[in-house]
């Protein structure tokens, strides 16, 4: 996710974007740097939890589940994020669900209740719900990070941990 700062300076440009007013070529060179991060990491994150997914399928098509329990540890990670792996929710600089969308105003709306929360300016009700929203969304991308890399970094640590067991037992 991006940093407080950097989240902030993507809100302005992609306000600025939907609104169409004039960027520098500083700033359209830094929106299309973050657009294209955000779907980079979002097509990163598929592809690691691919990978694990196979992986796992590997293990129990040769019966590794029965040998080593463990590993049933990454399953609940994959299942975590696999509720929105079609989605692309991963946070940009607004509400995950609306970025990509096509609704320019209730994407802008979003962004209104984000500036006006940062420049501690009373929100009305639907300005606080808009706003509340967005943070129960990056807390829930935050969840399903945490679960992802969980299941990926469990699953390596256990290879590695069963290959040099099989090692040790068989070589020497």
């Amino acid at each position: 996710m991006l940093k407080a700062t950097e989240r902030n300076a993507a809100m302005e440009l992609h306000r600025k974007q939907l609104l169409s007013i004039p960027m520098s070529v500083e700033e359209e060179i830094l929106n299309t740097f973050y657009k294209r991060q955000t779907i980079l990491y979002t097509r990163g994150l598929k592809l690691l939890w691919w990978i694990t997914y196979l992986h796992l399928l590997i293990l129990a098509a040769e019966d590794g589940f029965d040998t080593r329990p463990i590993y049933y540890l990454a399953i609940p990670s994959l299942l975590i994020y696999i509720g929105s792996y079609t989605e692309m929710d991963h946070p940009y600089c607004i509400n995950t669900s609306s970025i990509f969308s096509s609704d320019k105003e209730e994407t802008l709306l979003y962004i209104q209740a984000y500036q006006k929360q940062l420049q501690s300016k009373v929100l009305n009700d639907e300005e606080q719900r808009r706003y509340d929203e967005d943070g129960a969304i990056c807390k829930w991308y935050g969840l399903k990070l945490f679960a992802i890399q969980f299941g990926v970094i469990s699953a390596v640590v256990l290879d590695v941990w069963f290959s040099i067991i099989y090692i040790v037992e068989n070589f020497f």
